[in-house]
């Protein structure tokens, strides 16, 4: 079967957390990453509305200063219906 290539764009404005969390990934990782984020959408896991806001909020709260790293994590204070939908990616 061949590979299909989509494109897709970003507003550096409105989509950092998705810019930044792209930008992060190892180049050979990005396809890989973001089909088990769309199979996990279409299978009914979660919504991509639900990824954007968490990202949009974890962005926030870095913007804000309200993440505090420690010595062996960073703690959020994250919704548990989001940290659940969340953790269900990738599986």
């Amino acid at each position: 079967m061949a590979t299909v290539i989509y494109s897709f764009s970003l507003d550096e404005k409105n989509n950092m957390a998705v810019k930044r969390w792209l930008d992060s990934l190892p180049n050979r990782q990005r396809s890989r990453e973001i089909c088990t984020i769309l199979e996990a959408h279409i299978n009914g896991q979660v919504t991509l509305l639900e990824i954007y806001q968490k990202l949009a909020a974890i962005e926030q709260r870095i913007g804000n200063g309200i993440v505090m790293a420690t010595e062996t994590s960073i703690i959020i204070d994250e919704p548990p219906d989001i940290a659940a939908n969340l953790d269900k990616l990738g599986k």
